[in-house]
């Protein structure tokens, strides 16, 4: 564990993110602030990396998405399109929206309940991020895994689901299942910390703080 890690540990606030590694689906970024920033590979000595850096020819910084009064937006700090149409600045984000970043990237936000605004965000031209993960998770409150199509993370052979919520300053869980946090059952919700072991009988994962 990383000293960082271990502080966001000890202090009891909430991380900046988490990985999720789920059992048969793969790796995903939980991203807890309302601003993410996206750009080309980190530089090695030099500060100002993006928060997602894609393995890609982007701007180190290249574009920012950001959460607020229930909507998202992009703003473009290198050249960038919605949807085929170019933007300068600011411009608004639905579901559903094509972000494309010097033209040959792309990513798809996607909002899949209206239970929340919490948003999924992946990459659909194949560039892949420094760190390997396959989609990311732009947490507003609660994000739901699960095997219907409108969870945040679709786990397509589990028979169960799983919610993460921010409780005060802890990311906590829950699961409409009988669960096991360590091995150990649990019944209701319970906090998660860095190494957390979470399962029910047809769907586990292993959180980590990135």
């Amino acid at each position: 564990m990383s000293t960082r890690e271990a502080r966001s540990r000890i202090d009891g606030r909430l991380p900046q993110a988490v990985r999720l590694w789920i059992d048969g689906v793969g790796c995903w970024l939980v991203w807890l602030p309302e601003r993410m920033t996206i750009g080309g590979p980190a530089v090695v000595g030099r500060s100002g990396a993006a928060d997602l850096p894609l393995l890609a020819d982007l701007q180190r910084v290249h574009a920012t998405i950001e959460r607020g009064d229930e909507q998202y937006r992009l703003a473009s700090h290198g050249p960038a399109s919605i949807n085929g149409l170019a933007i300068e600045g600011e411009a608004s984000l639905r579901s559903g929206d094509e972000i494309a970043l010097n033209d040959n990237v792309r990513l798809e936000l996607t909002i899949p309940t209206q239970l929340s605004n919490t948003a999924r965000l992946v990459c659909t031209s194949g560039h892949r991020p420094e760190q390997r993960i396959d989609g990311v998770v732009l947490l507003e409150q609660m994000c739901q895994l699960g095997p219907q199509d409108d969870h945040h993370i679709v786990c397509p052979r589990a028979e169960s689901s799983f919610v993460l919520f921010k409780k005060g300053e802890a990311l906590w869980c829950r699961s409409s299942q009988e669960w096991t946090l360590q091995g150990r059952s649990v019944s209701g919700a319970a906090p998660l910390e860095h190494g957390a072991l979470v399962a029910t009988e047809s769907l586990s994962f292993r959180l980590e703080i990135a």
